[in-house]
């Protein structure tokens, strides 16, 4: 006559056997890194990627009504000139005309003055001319250094993308909860064949196995429950 099961004497047991589990996973338990989703890394870059959008498209705004303006003022500075030179010339003839005797003391003075302020004038325009040369060069150099920055924003953002992916794929492959079945020959020295046993297993994704199991020794019907934690990862 087979031994029936006694729930109240193996209760104890699975209880300690849980309690062990439990105290064995806290002790070996180490402070688990910060990690982050590769969908949540994703929409960090892609806020980013809007903050980067908008404040390309403002300097680009802001550095646009620069260049109109500075566009204009040289317009204007080209306008004035050729009023000036006509102005020059005018006022070239006008020293240059004949006068008595008397008057050409006065005239060499102001002739000599107005060279002085020609000259000064000649160097006025041309530091005028350097300044709006050095401001063009400013705006060609702005335009290839957002040339340069566009090229490695774009490297970077594929290097992002392309990790990305991968930790999204490393995601998906990443440990899952599992269940497992099994069978065992059990013998000694004398008998190798004395009985065979099947269980039953549950893992979870940290890779605790919680198992059931049915062992037939000749005429003898044994049950076991147990847990097993993973010591080592190689």
């Amino acid at each position: 006559m087979k031994k029936k099961i006694n729930i109240r004497e193996i209760v104890p047991w699975v209880a300690l056997i849980l309690a062990l589990a439990w105290l064995v996973r806290t002790c070996n338990e180490k402070q688990k890194p910060v990690y982050m989703r590769g969908k949540d890394i994703e929409k960090i870059v892609q806020v980013h990627d809007k903050i980067n959008e908008r404040l390309y498209d403002s300097f680009k705004t802001v550095i646009a009504g620069s260049q109109d303006s500075a566009r204009r003022w040289k317009l204007k500075f080209e306008d004035l000139m050729t009023d000036y030179l006509n102005d020059k010339n005018d006022f070239q003839a006008q020293l240059s005309t004949p006068v008595p005797d008397t008057c050409k003391p006065y005239q060499k003075a102001l002739t000599d003055r107005y060279n002085q302020l020609a000259k000064r004038s000649e160097e006025k325009d041309q530091s005028a001319r350097g300044a709006i040369q050095a401001l063009e060069k400013v705006g060609k150099d702005k335009d290839a250094f957002l040339k340069a920055k566009d090229s490695m924003w774009a490297s970077l953002r594929r290097v992002t993308d392309t990790c990305i992916s991968a930790l999204k794929t490393a995601e998906k492959q990443g440990p899952r909860r599992s269940i497992w079945a099994g069978s065992e020959i059990i013998g000694n020295e004398n008998n190798f064949f004395y009985g065979i046993g099947v269980n039953l297993a549950y893992q979870t994704k940290k890779g605790t196995q919680f198992e059931l199991g049915v062992l037939q020794i000749k005429s003898t019907t044994q049950y076991s429950l147990g847990v097993k934690i993973r010591l080592a990862k190689f």
